[in-house]
């Protein structure tokens, strides 16, 4: 297994226990969940798919980009969230 393969199921994983995890183990898993995705949006691989918007010759939004900003969306929702 390739490193971006065991940081994209660290990353899938991530999301779907960090936000159901007690408060303080919640906040570290956000900002864990939150490194993997700034990590995936540097990692260049054959896992991106398509490019969706050429933003200059070489540079583009790809498929795999939604990766990280799923990340980063449950990662903020995970610190926000107040356990009842």
């Amino acid at each position: 297994m390739t490193l971006r393969a065991v940081v994209l199921v660290l990353l899938v994983a991530g999301a779907g226990v960090v936000p159901t995890l007690p408060r303080w183990p919640r906040r570290i898993g956000a900002l864990g969940l939150a490194a993997l995705s700034s990590w995936w949006l540097g990692l260049d691989s054959t896992m991106e798919g398509g490019t969706l918007h050429q933003i200059s010759t070489g540079h583009g939004i790809t498929v795999a980009d939604f990766v990280s900003v799923d990340g980063f969306l449950v990662a903020l929702y995970a610190l926000v969230l107040r356990r009842r």
